[in-house]
C-alpha cells in the first residue's frame, strides 16, 4: 500500500495523539488507585473513630454489639419528607445509594487484593 506524505503524516500524528491519551488515561488509574488505596488505609482506623463520636445505640446497635467490619452509613431519612413518597419510591432510593455502596466497596476490596489493576481499570 502507498500514501501520500501528507496521508502518512497525519497517520503518524493520529497514532500519536492516541498513544497520549493512553499515557494520559494510564497516568489517571494509577492516581485513582494510589487515592483508593490511601483512602482504604486510612478507613482501618475509623471504626474506633466512629465509636467515638456516636454510641452504638444511635447506629441501632445493641451495646454489647460490635461494629462490623465494613458499615455504611446512611443519613436517617426525615419523616415528614418520608411520608409525602410513597413507600416503595423510598425503597427504591435507599436500595440504590446501598447498591452504590456495595459496588464501591468491592472494587475498593479488588483494590487491595490487587485482582483490579490500574491498566484492568482503564479497559472499564
Amino acid at each position: 500500500m502507498t500514501l501520500t506524505p501528507q496521508r502518512l503524516k497525519r497517520l503518524v500524528k493520529q497514532r500519536e495523539r492516541l498513544e497520549h491519551l493512553q499515557e494520559l488515561e494510564l497516568a489517571e488509574a494509577q492516581r485513582l488507585h494510589t487515592t483508593r488505596e490511601r483512602a482504604l488505609h486510612e478507613s482501618q482506623g475509623e471504626r474506633e473513630a466512629l465509636l467515638q463520636c456516636v454510641a452504638p445505640s444511635e447506629l441501632g446497635l445493641a451495646p454489647s454489639s460490635e461494629l462490623p467490619a465494613y458499615a455504611f452509613l446512611l443519613v436517617r431519612p426525615d419523616p415528614d419528607r418520608l411520608a409525602k413518597e410513597s413507600r416503595g419510591h423510598a425503597l427504591v432510593k435507599h436500595w440504590r445509594i446501598l447498591f452504590h455502596l456495595s459496588i464501591d466497596h468491592l472494587l475498593q476490596q479488588k483494590i487491595a487484593n490487587g485482582s483490579l489493576t490500574p491498566t484492568l481499570a482503564v479497559c472499564f
